[in-house]
């Protein structure tokens, strides 16, 4: 009896032994929004708390992060919200208020490791734990005036009126990259104008670029044009033209797509709806008044939820091309490609949003917007062979001669370019 107690007890022994070890062994999961993130580094917990990446984080949530390596602080900024926490000490700043944190940020595996219910509370959030599948929910703040919604959403179905314009462009970039050659940052500005004609279909561009550090030492022209199925694209450098042109099936589709876009059978309020209803907004707000080339303009910013970008392209495929498509056999055969419905996935999981945000200024008299302002950060994941890039930067635009004829040419010495495509055929 003593022998056969000993041996229940080394088998309940054991099995708690491994039950431990199997529990201490599974990680920490984290979900935003209701979407899965994953770490470089894997959360920790210290003291009761998890202390988790600062800047997957917090750009994950739609904020943005500095550091200041001379005071080992990192700063966390989202809307009006500011918190500062100084590595190793249990002191923050929270919108100018010192707050005692229970336990201090920390570097860990050479990343910043942060606590995180403390910071997403402090952003507005609200976080939740489930011991059983340890697992920690965040739910960021969603703010949305129903006004603005309702103008916005008036504005996308006017503008489907729209079928030529002329609009004027200028903007900044800064392109950072890692773990390929040549530098690790560039600054690119550009200013230009296009016409377009959605009827045709065709558009024209013209502008300059410049960089920092400056590529030749000098700011470069660029020009391309589509029209009649055709690309023409002016090399900057040698001044000389280039064209591609469309196979007819290629064409048709792509007539298609351009002319759908536009195309009463869009219904932008149900689409912005749906949009909605995914979790896809994070803020739809007034943003002030603006005149724009002589028209008095409302301001309607949105701002878009990244981690719902998968869900969101998905809902473009199936709810505004799919339905307009409906019955079209060919524009059909390609939406259900699955080649390129692969390569979509796979890009669209290289992409990560941490700031996509638009103010359209829109006319009050008579819902058409003349303008937009965009805001965007984002991250490319090239592959393990060439790294990862980072696109910041914002973009401007305005509207105008709204519907009159836009007259769009292709120069001589353009259209007795070789054909790129043709040039590459030839190889084979």
């Amino acid at each position: 009896m003593k022998k056969a107690l000993q041996i229940f007890m080394c088998i309940i022994f054991i099995l708690t032994a491994f039950s431990g070890v199997a529990g201490a062994a599974e990680p920490v999961k984290v979900l935003i929004d209701d979407e899965g993130i994953t770490f470089d580094v894997a959360p920790v917990i210290r003291e009761g708390r998890t202390l988790v990446p600062v800047r997957k984080i917090v750009e994950s949530m739609g904020g943005e992060v500095t550091w200041n390596e001379a005071s080992r602080t990192v700063t966390v900024i989202k809307g009006d919200d500011n918190v500062v926490l100084v590595i190793d000490s249990n002191l923050a700043r929270v919108n100018e208020t010192d707050v005692v944190m229970d336990v201090p940020a920390a570097i860990i595996d050479g990343r910043t490791l942060i606590p995180l219910r403390f910071v997403s509370e402090n952003l507005d959030a609200v976080v939740t734990w489930d011991a059983v599948t340890r697992t920690i929910s965040i739910k960021t703040p969603v703010n949305i005036d129903e006004e603005a919604y309702a103008l916005l959403a008036a504005s996308m179905e006017k503008n489907k009126d729209i079928k030529k314009l002329k609009m004027d462009m200028e903007g900044e970039m800064e392109v950072s990259v890692s773990g390929m050659t040549g530098p690790e940052s560039m600054k690119m500005g550009f200013v230009g104008n296009m016409k377009m004609d959605t009827e045709a279909p065709a558009f024209a561009f013209t502008g300059t670029m410049s960089t920092e550090p400056a590529l030749l030492g000098q700011e470069m022209e660029v020009e391309y044009i589509f029209k009649d199925n055709v690309y023409y694209i002016k090399d900057p450098i040698a001044g000389t033209w280039m064209k591609m042109e469309m196979d007819p099936e290629e064409a048709e589709v792509y007539t298609q797509l351009i002319q759908q876009s536009s195309s009463l059978a869009i219904d932008y309020t149900a689409f912005l709806d749906a949009a909605k209803e995914i979790g896809a907004f994070r803020e739809v707000s007034f943003a002030g008044e603006k005149v724009i080339n002589g028209v008095q303009t409302t301001g309607v910013t949105f701002e878009i939820n990244g981690l719902k970008l998968g869900k969101l392209v998905d809902m473009i495929l199936t709810d505004v091309y799919g339905e307009a498509a409906a019955g079209d056999e060919v524009l059909n055969e390609v939406l259900n490609d699955e080649t390129l419905n692969e390569m979509l996935n796979d890009a669209i999981k290289a992409i990560t949003i941490n700031k996509l945000s638009y103010t359209y200024w829109i006319g009050d008299r008579n819902n058409i917007y003349y303008g937009s302002d965009c805001e965007m950060k984002m991250g490319i994941n090239l592959g393990a062979a060439l790294g990862s890039m980072t696109m910041e930067g914002d973009i401007t635009t305005t509207i105008s001669d709204i519907n009159k004829t836009q007259v769009i040419t292709v120069p001589k010495e353009a259209e007795a370019a070789v054909d790129i495509m043709s040039g590459l055929d030839s190889l084979e």
